[in-house]
């Protein structure tokens, strides 16, 4: 079987003129269907990286005018295979992610019957803490403007976590850096360690109840090899509390100063705490141009310790099957340790299970 081979953004503008993807009519997959089923649309293929090994739990997307229709993982070899009910009329778009790359993104103007390789760049996390998010002392009251965009951003989004328990198989790598590096890769990418992670609805009120009492943060006593040090224990906003961004506690403690305008891409709020006084947050959300959050940077603004921690967190966007929720598909978090190194954290989140009550979704060993 023929197979046509997509390169990351920067790489693929050169090749557009010659690159073949041998696109034809979409595939029916409806052997064994009885008569008057709907066709499917299929799609399979690799990811791969600049060595042409396969990439391991890369999600792959189909997207349509901003809308999911089918997302799926590779395998451990890097293949994937796609399925849409139904015929999809082109163009439409295919979206690669995977922690430790760039985001590739490719429109395809017709439907491809052949096997796509996708090819990744590697694109090493940057060092923590040399993005400036805005100045404090523009930050004295909420624009009205951004009032009206956090408020249409909550009513686009499906924000009922309060009554379902979360759980999802991770990725994650933790790792400990210079300061003096200026640009830092995540390592080897086959090196992250397989995890879970979930959590009960009890469990993120009581972070709402404790963000509400004493803030963002709580004091802790941790304890390495030169012994005992103070500390802080933060709100675990690049996870399942994530939802917070669009909350009333959110909006209640934080000022909404900023919006800036990135064209027919969306719009960047920025966002500073009411209160320095308690565990506090400073940061961004950005949005796509139909309000649905995809990204939130923030960095911890405490008390002593100053531990300069913060973090950012992706999200998929909206979805085919209705709003979004906020369960996000990466994230970093960091903090300067007392030796003046910087711990890094970063995960991948393969999918988020939710059941309704008060107890977490079980997942099966693997």
């Amino acid at each position: 079987m023929r197979t046509s081979t997509l390169r990351s953004a920067r790489a693929l503008v050169p090749l557009l003129g010659g690159l073949a993807l041998l696109l034809g009519p979409a595939a029916d997959l409806g052997g064994g269907c009885e008569t008057g089923c709907a066709p499917a649309t299929e799609f399979r293929g690799w990811v791969v990286d600049r060595g042409a090994e396969g990439v391991r739990a890369a999600r792959v997307q189909l997207l349509k005018d901003g809308r999911i229709l089918a997302s799926t993982m590779t395998s451990p070899t890097g293949s994937f295979e796609l399925r849409v009910p139904g015929e999809v009329d082109p163009p439409i778009r295919l979206r690669v992610e995977r922690l430790g790359y760039e985001t590739f993104e490719e429109t395809l103007e017709s439907i491809p019957t052949d096997e796509i390789r996708v090819e990744l760049t590697d694109s090493p996390l940057p060092l923590p803490g040399i993005e400036v998010f805005g100045a404090a002392p523009t930050c004295s009251q909420t624009a009205p403007q951004a009032r009206d965009l956090w408020e249409a951003a909550s009513r686009r989004h499906q924000l009922d976590l309060d009554t379902l328990g979360v759980a999802t198989y991770t990725l994650a790598r933790t790792d400990t850096l210079e300061t003096t590096a200026s640009r830092a890769p995540v390592g080897d990418v086959e090196g992250l360690v397989e995890g879970q992670r979930g959590s009960a609805p009890l469990l993120r009120f009581s972070w709402e109840r404790r963000v509400e009492r004493e803030g963002y943060a709580f004091a802790v006593r941790r304890t390495n090899r030169g012994g005992s040090y103070d500390s802080w224990s933060y709100a675990p906003l690049e996870a399942d509390f994530a939802q917070h961004f669009l909350s009333p506690g959110f909006i209640r403690w934080h000022y909404l100063y900023r919006v800036d305008i990135r064209g027919d891409r969306g719009f960047d709020l920025h966002f500073c705490p009411v209160d320095e006084d308690r565990a506090a947050l400073r940061g961004r959300l950005r949005f796509s141009a139909d309000t649905t959050l995809t990204l939130a940077e923030w960095e911890f603004v405490t008390p002593d310790p100053d531990e300069s921690a913060g973090g950012w967190a992706s999200f998929p966007g909206m979805a085919a099957n209705g709003p979004p929720r906020l369960l996000p598909l990466e994230s970093l978090t960091w903090k300067t340790l007392p030796d003046g190194t910087i711990q890094r954290r970063a995960q991948w989140y393969e999918q988020w299970l939710l059941t309704p009550g008060d107890s977490v979704p079980f997942l099966p060993s693997r």
